[in-house]
């Protein structure tokens, strides 16, 4: 589960790219020990993976979209420089939605009781891409000037709906690209490339 750990560690960085909160603790003490701990797990996870051949030894993209609100559930895809994925789909599952009475009438302790019941619901999944595979990703995502493109595009007229983003990280250099209800024809194009291979993955 080692890439999975890894995964988890890079997804706690980009919170801020997505609009989730990061698990790390925001309080300064144990943020700058968190900090250091995370910086250090993130050191020899990276140290563990041994790149193939056609992409930079440091290649790392998460891929990340769902409704803007992540109780409806949002997929993130996690890939490595050794062509390791690891697929999160999680999303918040309440009980019911609407409280049965219980057995001495109270609606309130059948509320509380659902709340109990309700919370996030994560599924994990992993996937190898082979050497192929990764470095024509790793092409497009040059070709398309990744790098070059802005942080955030987003639609100013639309307030709810979805969102998406990539994050990028080769030869030293990190990027990551955010967008929202509206289409960015590079992005969309290493999105579709993305898509694209995991839907044969899935159909095998």
């Amino acid at each position: 589960m080692n890439n999975a750990k890894n995964y988890l560690l890079i997804t706690a960085v980009l919170g801020f790219a997505i609009g989730m909160t990061p698990w790390v603790n925001t309080n300064s003490a144990f943020s700058a020990e968190s900090n250091l701990a995370l910086s250090t797990e993130n050191e020899k996870a990276n140290a563990s993976i041994i790149p193939l051949p056609g992409v930079p030894e440091d290649f790392e993209l998460v891929y990340g979209f769902g409704a803007t609100h992540a109780e409806r559930g949002r997929t993130r895809y996690a890939i490595t420089a050794d062509g390791a994925v690891v697929v999160e789909k999680s999303r918040f599952v309440r009980s019911s939605n609407h409280p049965i009475v219980t057995a001495d009438h109270s609606v309130a302790a059948a509320k509380e009781q659902d709340i109990r019941n309700s919370g996030p619901q994560q599924e994990f999944q992993q996937y190898q891409l082979t050497a192929g595979e990764l470095a024509a990703l790793w092409k497009n995502i040059q070709t398309t000037k990744f790098f070059g493109l802005k942080e955030n595009y987003t639609n100013p007229h639309i307030m709810d709906g979805s969102s998406s983003f990539i994050y990028v990280k080769a030869n030293g250099k990190e990027h990551t690209v955010s967008v929202m209800n509206t289409k960015v024809k590079a992005f969309d194009r290493i999105v579709s490339d993305i898509e694209k291979l995991f839907d044969k993955k899935v159909a095998k």
